[in-house]
């Protein structure tokens, strides 16, 4: 019976240091870099904690992470914090204070695999808004129509705390504010360069369930509209976008 005690808290404690290598920029740069896939696993293991609490079998969820550390790591609080509010688990708080573009995985995952990481923001950060909305904290959230260039009509919803997340000026996790600041320096870079961010502001304006996304990609069209082309117009198409 000791050993296998031994032998739990020994797994327990390998897969939550890997977990925190994968989600740390200084120690799994390497590992963003060369298995990117592995880290967007681990990545989804900090999203719809309720699921992950209620299934143990979620296919979302690699295999090698034992019952014990789904129980212990992915447990939303009793009360509402900040990180269950957006859909996190316990293991994204207080961990990634102060927000920036170097916390967590998102700087060498975005540079080294830019098009496969913007796919992945954009599921994360869509489930995080849409666990946001239903919450307590959602109650100010209204709807935003956004007018694409081939003139089809695209409705996201928004409030200020979302509109600001991506700067840190209002209250969110740390985790998705790193992810949005690291989002808005990659495409600000790309912009400078010189590339053509038609393909990727049509794929984050078609997909976007929010505000969340269009914020730093405002910020994009206002340092470089050329590199947006038409779809910098797009974000003039609703008065609350301009306020």
């Amino acid at each position: 019976m000791l050993d296998l005690i031994k032998e739990e808290r020994t797994t327990f404690h390998l897969e939550t240091k890997f977990i925190g290598t994968a989600l740390d920029l200084a120690k799994g740069g390497s590992l963003a870099r060369l298995c990117p896939d592995i880290v967007y696993r681990v990545l989804r293991m900090v999203l719809l904690t309720e699921k992950a609490d209620s299934q143990d079998n979620d296919d979302t969820l690699p295999p090698w992470l034992g019952r014990r550390a789904r129980r212990r790591g992915h447990r939303m609080h009793p009360g509402l914090d900040i990180e269950s509010a957006f859909g996190l688990s316990s293991h994204c708080e207080h961990h990634y204070f102060p927000p920036s573009i170097y916390q967590g995985p998102w700087f060498s995952l975005l540079h080294a695999h830019p098009d496969k990481t913007i796919a992945f923001v954009l599921e994360f950060v869509n489930a995080c808004a849409e666990a946001y909305r239903t919450s307590s904290l959602g109650r100010t959230v209204r709807d935003v129509t956004l007018l694409l260039p081939e003139g089809e009509d695209r409705a996201v919803f928004g409030d200020a705390r979302l509109w600001c997340l991506y700067r840190g000026n209002a209250v969110g996790p740390c985790f998705l504010t790193s992810c949005l600041m690291a989002l808005e320096s990659h495409l600000l870079q790309r912009a400078e360069a010189g590339d053509d961010l038609r393909e990727v502001a049509e794929k984050i304006l078609s997909e976007t369930n929010s505000v969340v996304l269009i914020a730093p990609l405002a910020s994009v069209a206002l340092k470089a509209p050329a590199a947006l082309g038409e779809y910098a117009l797009t974000l003039c198409t609703d008065a609350a976008l301009l306020k």
